[in-house]
């Protein structure tokens, strides 16, 4: 015989599995993963990009934009667009963070033709980090890390963070890498 506690119990396992998962897949290697705005690192998914590029399109075309099948096409070429550009820079997974997405969204926009959706777009943006910066948001804000990928003569690979790479008074010249290619 079932009681209350013993329905509940499931259903309240349920989100935690989830959540489990979603770390996992955000950790998994050879996957693309995003860095949202709080810091935090989810799964790449083309999901939000088509939310995205399709409310840009309903700002710019009104409601009725959203039976139409050619919207539907475009967001879906366009998602397809920014998606495989990402897999292409980084076959074997990396970490994105969502500015790089939104830069992505925006060029495609643009190369499509549809210049009022990419301005309402680009306009939207800095609309709302003016607001996260009234709101003083942009404290938890995490900055994207760019990484250079350097394969070396023995083909070794490593990983070089923007701030290695950046010239600074406090690190002495000799401390960078000589080229062994002449």
């Amino acid at each position: 015989m079932q009681t209350e506690a013993t329905r509940e119990k499931p259903q309240a396992a349920a989100p935690q599995a989830t959540d489990s998962n979603q770390d996992l897949a955000a950790t998994a290697p050879g996957q693309l993963r995003v860095i949202k705005r709080n810091g935090t690192v989810v799964p790449y998914t083309d999901d939000k990009i088509t939310v995205a590029i399709t409310k840009a399109f309903l700002a710019v075309e009104g409601g009725n934009a959203a039976a139409s099948s050619r919207i539907h096409d475009t967001v879906r070429r366009l998602t397809e667009q920014v998606s495989t550009t990402f897999k292409r820079r980084m076959p074997s997974g990396g970490t994105i963070h969502i500015e790089e997405i939104q830069d992505q969204v925006e060029l495609a926009l643009m190369r499509a033709g549809e210049h009022k959706v990419a301005r309402d777009y680009v306009i939207y943006r800095e609309a709302r980090a003016q607001e996260r910066k009234r709101s003083g948001e942009t404290s938890e804000i995490a900055q994207p890390h760019p990484t250079i990928r350097v394969t070396k003569a023995d083909a070794a690979c490593s990983r070089w963070t923007w701030a290695a790479c950046r010239p600074s008074s406090a690190r002495p010249a000799k401390a960078w890498p000589r080229s062994t290619a002449r």
